[in-house]
């Protein structure tokens, strides 16, 4: 996710890009020993949508029930994000929601992207790939699309400025199964808490100055945790971590393919599970 923004860093030190990353992962460690207190916040989540079916207008009555869990996982960084619904139009219309440093001057347009969120029905990436979401992406420079159950980010590319699909996250693979693995609203939440929280950090983290290894660290630690989190939920099905090694390898700029980078991979990420 973090790739465009990490190539400077990379581009400085391609001889000891290991040395960096490895610098990374250690003081990672501090932050996976040491796990952040979580509140329930995606089983509240979850019963509110559950509730609200039916009630009411899909797509638009459930922009509180996004925008408070937006905004727990956002009160979580430094600077603290904040989720605003339909913030001010600044030239290519208003969005749903805008994703807003806290430390950014009121009139500025949301410096950590927008929200494009759609009925629980709608195809994710019918939307992602829409003119809506490339309008928007040209304009603030990246859109979190959902249809509240489904996550992808969209950003702009440096060198053409037009709209790359990022990482995505899933809570169900479709509307029914969400709707009823949403009929337990506990158990969904225990499985998806953790890795969601990190995901939607990182995103938050997607237009954040990104040029210290600590920085590199602080991306090491989110995907070790989301990694960890899937084993936890998966067992010993490793495959679990296949989208983690993708992800890790589009944030970071780098391909885990030689021997060197393998071993990298195993010893810093899996042997901490």
């Amino acid at each position: 996710m973090f790739g465009q923004m990490t190539a400077r860093i990379i581009d400085r030190c391609t001889d000891q890009i290991f040395n960096v990353l490895a610098f990374a992962y250690h003081a990672s460690t501090i932050a996976l020993n040491s796990p952040a207190s979580e509140s329930p916040i995606l089983e509240t989540y979850l019963n509110t949508l559950a509730t609200l079916r039916h009630a009411t207008v899909p797509e638009t009555s459930y922009y509180a029930a996004l925008q408070t869990l937006l905004n727990e996982v956002g009160a979580g960084l430094r600077p603290r994000v904040q989720a605003v619904i339909h913030p001010k139009n600044t030239g290519a219309g208003i969005p749903d929601l805008g994703l807003f440093d806290e430390n950014q001057p009121a009139d500025q347009k949301p410096a950590r992207g927008i929200i494009e969120a759609k009925p629980v029905s709608d195809d994710l990436m019918q939307i992602a790939q829409g003119e809506q979401v490339a309008r928007y992406v040209a304009h603030y420079g990246q859109a979190l699309v959902t249809n509240y159950y489904q996550f992808v980010l969209v950003t702009r590319d440096a060198q053409t400025g037009q709209p790359v699909i990022e990482e995505r996250y899933d809570i169900a693979a479709n509307a029914s199964m969400f709707w009823e693995s949403a009929k337990q609203p506990r158990v969904l939440a225990q499985q998806h808490e953790t890795a969601l929280r990190e995901y939607l950090m990182r995103v938050m983290r997607r237009n954040a100055p990104l040029s210290t290894p600590q920085d590199v660290a602080w991306i090491l630690a989110s995907y070790a945790r989301e990694a960890r989190a899937r084993i936890a939920v998966s067992g010993t099905d490793l495959t679990a971590l296949d989208t983690i090694r993708e992800q890790l390898e589009a944030a970071l700029g780098v391909r885990f393919e030689d021997e060197t980078a393998e071993e990298f991979f195993r010893s810093t990420l899996v042997q901490t599970l």
